[in-house]
């Protein structure tokens, strides 16, 4: 793994980036990509695999204003909304006439699939 850091000129880390052999961002234990503004604030997290925004347990980026946290859910370089994404990372994989959903893993108890 390769790693880029890159500071302001008063010396703040401006970005920290981590890539693969391939040069695309990489990490599979943290934030592949990290941004903080001049005063030291963070300002962005990214989480990628082989170039690919991906995480399992939490929102694959994160951008932090003053007061509002923007998240977003991402799975092999696919975007999801919140839901879609708990489902396919805690749900139940489910395959009936070739299409596969994902369900609760309360639904497939419930259904009597697990």
């Amino acid at each position: 793994m390769k790693i880029s850091l890159e500071h302001y000129p008063n010396g703040v880390p401006r970005t920290l980036a981590c890539y693969d052999e391939n040069n695309q961002l990489h990490n599979d234990r943290g934030p592949a990509i990290q941004h903080w503004r001049e005063d030291g604030t963070r300002k962005s997290k990214e989480w990628a695999i082989h170039g690919k925004n991906h995480r399992e347990d939490g929102p694959a980026y994160i951008l932090y204003n003053e007061d509002l946290i923007s998240s977003r859910y991402f799975l092999n370089g696919v975007e999801y909304d919140k839901q879609e994404w708990e489902l396919r990372t805690k749900g139940v994989e489910v395959t009936a006439n070739g299409e596969t959903k994902y369900i609760s893993e309360q639904s497939a108890k419930e259904l009597g699939l697990i």
